[in-house]
């Protein structure tokens, strides 16, 4: 299996978003390298918060300088889903940091 990083999938500002949801630690290290070559003033990330898969994904957004608000029990698409879906508001703005073929369990469960 080869990684190919989608930088330009990242958008280009993060401003405004109320959660950054990581689905791996590989993606979180992109998207922060991604935010460094832009020269993204992390600033913008203001008051957002952060979920995680899973303890590896959280460990790599703590060498980012970010603690995970939101880690579920158990570390699936679908758990982290639900367990999101439970802590979030209808209006709140979610950004979805994972692989472009990811698991579809994660943002059916946002929809119900």
């Amino acid at each position: 299996m080869k990684i190919v990083p989608l930088k330009e999938s990242i958008p280009k500002t993060v401003e405004g978003y109320d959660w950054l949801v990581f689905t791996s630690a590989n993606g979180t290290g992109l998207f922060f390298e991604t935010l460094r070559e832009r020269g993204t003033d992390l600033r913008q990330l203001g008051k957002a918060r952060f979920a995680c898969i899973g303890p590896g994904t959280a460990e790599q957004l703590l060498c980012h300088g970010f603690r995970a608000d939101l880690v579920p029990e158990r570390y699936t698409a679908r758990d982290l889903g639900e367990a999101l879906a439970e802590v979030c508001g209808r209006e709140e703005k979610i950004l979805i940091l994972r692989a472009e073929q990811g698991s579809p369990e994660l943002p059916e469960a946002l929809k119900r």
